[in-house]
This record gives structure tokens, C-alpha cells and sequence, in this order.
């Protein structure tokens, strides 16, 4: 559903469905299809502008100990983070860990030319908001096309 841009749906999926049955779910699913039901909650909830629980979600991800089982995924999730406090107007903090997440791609070797770009466009994004605070709208639409693709990419 989110792939098809239907945000409320798929929240509706998740806090009727989803989050009841989390706790068996936990014990059934391989970790990784666990950490791809967080990101993929936390794109529902950014889908529809709750970016706060988005964040509590990625991190769910991010702050597991196994970063290693897919590493496509978390940079995803580290990309997706920038992304999510860039809504939040956690700018000090987006310094930081802009620059984190770039190391962090460069050392796992994830630092393809799509990367580079979201970052670089970020950056921008963050001098010009804190100075003016526009182009926010347009680079809302640009970021949920790109995370659309991104989601849509299969990974062999």
C-alpha cells in the first residue's frame, strides 16, 4: 500500500492489524523480515505526516545490534532518518548525523551516486531552511518520490 502512496491505508493495516499481533510476530519472524516491518511501519507513518513515530520506528532499526544482515537496509534506514528529522526541524542534529550517515555509507562501501545526491541535496536543503524556511513543500513531494522508488527497487 505505501507503494502505491496509500498511507492512510496502510497505517489503518498496521494499527488495527499490525501492532496487536507485534509481540508474536516478533517470535515468529526471521530478524530480518522483523527490521523490514519497522522500516516499512515508519514509512506508513511518515506517508501520512507523523514524523515523530516515523522516527521511533527507524530507530527500531537503526539501534539494532545485527547491522550486518542487511546492509541495504540500513542505509536505507540511515538515508531514511536524515529524511525524517529534516521534517522534524532537527537541524542541529542533522548536522551531525548527516555526517555520520555519510561515513557510514562510505565504510560499507554503500555510497553509491544516489546516496551522494540525497545527502548533498539535504545539506542544501537544511542551510536553506534554516535561513528562510522555504522550498520545504517542493522537497517534500522530491524526497517521497525518490523513498517511493527506493522501496520499489528489488534487491537480488
Amino acid at each position: 500500500m505505501t507503494r502505491c502512496g496509500n498511507f492512510s491505508e496502510a497505517l489503518e493495516v498496521v494499527e488495527k492489524g499490525v501492532l496487536d499481533k507485534l509481540e508474536s510476530l516478533e517470535n515468529r519472524l526471521r530478524k530480518e523480515q522483523l527490521l523490514e516491518l519497522y522500516y516499512h511501519i515508519a514509512y506508513a507513518y511518515f506517508g501520512t505526516g507523523e514524523y515523530s513515530k516515523a522516527l521511533f520506528w527507524i530507530n527500531k532499526v537503526l539501534n539494532d545490534n545485527e547491522n550486518t544482515l542487511r546492509k541495504d537496509l540500513f542505509s536505507y534506514a540511515r538515508l531514511f532518518n536524515l529524511v525524517i528529522h529534516f521534517e522534524l526541524q532537527n537541524y542541529d542534529l542533522l548536522e551531525y548525523i548527516t555526517k555520520s550517515t555519510q561515513r557510514y555509507l562510505v565504510r560499507r562501501q554503500r555510497d553509491y551516486e544516489l546516496e551522494k545526491l540525497v545527502i548533498d541535496h539535504l545539506r542544501k536543503l537544511i542551510r536553506e531552511s534554516r535561513s528562510k524556511n522555504t522550498g520545504y513543500k517542493d522537497y517534500r513531494v522530491q524526497m517521497t518520490n525518490y523513498l517511493s522508488w527506493l522501496l520499489s527497487q528489488k534487491i537480488k
